[in-house]
């Protein structure tokens, strides 16, 4: 509220600062400031007026991150897409990661199956997968984030095994549901 403060901060002198403000307020057609020898001060416009100024001067610093954001990829839109079996709780923990992060960037979640995943993947339809393996492409960047094992029940009443040979060939032999043609089983008995 002193002319000659202000003018010192702006690296001005105090008349042209006076000038600019009589041109704002002739501009507007309204008295922002009262002034007497002793004393300036904001009228009510000149209160409005003041607020609505620096939430622009507030917006536009936001708007200056954000673009800042855009430029290094920091922003715009993911889309990933996830098997209907993945663990809910981990990809909640996941996006919640995402978000405080990357406040910007907007997730678009997309249920597929495995091999749609992968063909969405290699043609850029998709951004990111969460899928099953196997994943037989050479195109993309393949990343473990858990193993899932599977568990063979047998009846009580079969065969013992005793080796790792015994219990492969026993389930060469017999018939399995998967969702995945080409699974490789990996088996190891504990």
């Amino acid at each position: 509220m002193h002319f000659t403060k202000a003018a010192t901060k702006l690296f001005i002198s105090q008349p042209p600062l006076s000038r600019q403000i009589k041109e704002l307020e002739e501009k507007l057609e309204v008295q922002l400031f009262t002034r007497d020898n002793k004393r300036v001060a904001l009228t009510d416009a000149g209160k409005y007026f003041k607020t609505e100024v620096d939430a622009i001067f507030a917006r536009l610093e936001e708007s200056k991150n954000i673009v800042r954001q855009i430029h290094l990829s920091l922003s715009g839109e993911l889309k990933i897409g996830y098997i209907s079996s993945v663990y809910q709780s981990y990809l909640a923990e996941i996006l919640k990661a995402m978000r405080e992060e990357f406040p910007y960037i907007k997730t678009g979640l997309f249920e597929l199956p495995t091999i749609t995943q992968i063909e969405a993947l290699e043609q850029g339809k998709l951004d990111v997968g969460i899928l099953r393996a196997p994943i037989l492409s050479e195109k993309l960047i393949i990343k473990t984030l858990f193993f899932d094992p599977f568990v063979v029940v047998i009846p009580f009443s079969a065969k013992k095994f005793s080796t790792n040979k015994e219990l492969a060939d026993f389930l060469k032999k017999s018939p399995f549901i998967f969702l995945i043609r080409n699974l490789h089983l990996i088996i190891t008995i504990n």
